[in-house]
């Protein structure tokens, strides 16, 4: 009894682990909104630098959770597409506060179990703040700052497959910083056009150089990220949660246009309850399953953290063991 009753619990968790899923899959379709951004808010941020950074062990021990969040993400890019398409032509504005309330639903958590949690000593140091101060700067200048795309390219030379690598590398680098969408920065250096014609015309040498940058940028800024948090916590904690906010605040249209205000709030508040019940919910779920396991939380981060040191980004009751220093 106690067995079927530890299958459903651990069932009941990638179910979990496919809802996020679906969500960073919709992350992949909203405007102006990196994927990491929304891996942050649910506390994935941790298992995706890790399966990107290709750390084996830990790809071996949270497989079930990696595939989870892989179907859910898929389910969540190919099922609503037509979806957010047809909200964001009809509905543009409350769509859009629903996101917003996703993300500013998110930021208590951040701020008291990750934030304050790494913070050495009684205030925050210089570098922290600096951090801090530049990466909400940068994200609300590109809030306001006027990119122009250039036009679509279709036969290469060795420079401009040097810029289409070049751009797959950034593209994929702004997935992995939170804050920064992967369109956007393809904007800034004028191959996203180009991009789509070749994905449209299934030009497969633009693509193929194209992805071998995106290959090559998810690696090397996964294990750099990784480098980063384990060795300055508490300044990148307080620097991704800048750019976080940073990512509310590029997202807030201009004006509510005809949209019903009152109307924007109930969204922007449905959403935010949304991702504020999220790590509740996690949490029961897995004391559910340690205690039906007889395991008390201290015991699983022993057994978790034999022979390997333990880094939480966002404790939403699903820790990662980080292997930075191996």
């Amino acid at each position: 009894m106690a067995n079927s009753g530890s299958v459903l619990i651990k069932l009941l968790q990638y179910l979990l682990k496919i809802i996020k899923g679906m969500f960073l899959g919709l992350a992949m379709i909203i405007p102006g909104v990196s994927i990491s951004t929304f891996a942050v808010i649910f506390g994935e941020y941790d298992l995706m630098l890790e399966t990107l950074s290709l750390n084996l062990k830990v790809i071996k021990s949270r497989l079930g959770d990696i595939i989870s969040l892989g179907i859910g993400l898929i389910l969540g890019f190919f099922l609503t597409v037509e979806l957010l398409t047809f909200l964001f032509d009809h509905y543009e504005v409350y769509t859009i506060y629903f996101f917003i309330g996703m993300m500013a639903g998110s930021l208590p958590w951040l701020w008291i179990n990750d934030v304050k949690a790494k913070k050495e000593g009684g205030c925050f140091k210089l570098s922290s703040l600096a951090g801090g101060i530049i990466a909400l700067a940068a994200m609300i200048a590109m809030r306001f700052a006027n990119f122009h795309d250039g036009s679509a390219m279709e036969q290469l030379n060795f420079l401009y497959g040097l810029l289409l690598f070049a751009s797959g590398f950034a593209g994929a680098v702004a997935m992995v910083l939170p804050g920064i969408s992967g369109s956007s920065s393809l904007i800034i250096l004028g191959t996203y056009t180009t991009m789509l014609a070749a994905v449209k015309n299934f030009n497969l040498p633009i693509i193929a150089i194209f992805a071998a940058g995106a290959v090559a940028g998810l690696i090397i800024s996964g294990k750099l990220f990784k480098w980063l948090i384990a060795r300055f916590p508490e300044q990148m904690s307080l620097i991704i949660f800048a750019l976080v906010i940073g990512s509310v605040i590029a997202i807030i249209p201009s004006d509510f246009g005809n949209s019903n205000i009152l109307l924007c709030a109930v969204f922007f508040l449905a959403a935010a309850a949304v991702t504020w019940s999220i790590p509740i919910v996690s949490d029961k779920i897995k004391a559910k399953f340690n205690m039906q396991n007889n395991t008390s939380p201290q015991q699983e981060i022993s057994a978790d953290t034999s022979g390997n040191s333990e880094t939480d980004f966002h404790k939403d009751g699903d820790n990662i063991s980080n292997e930075a220093d191996k």
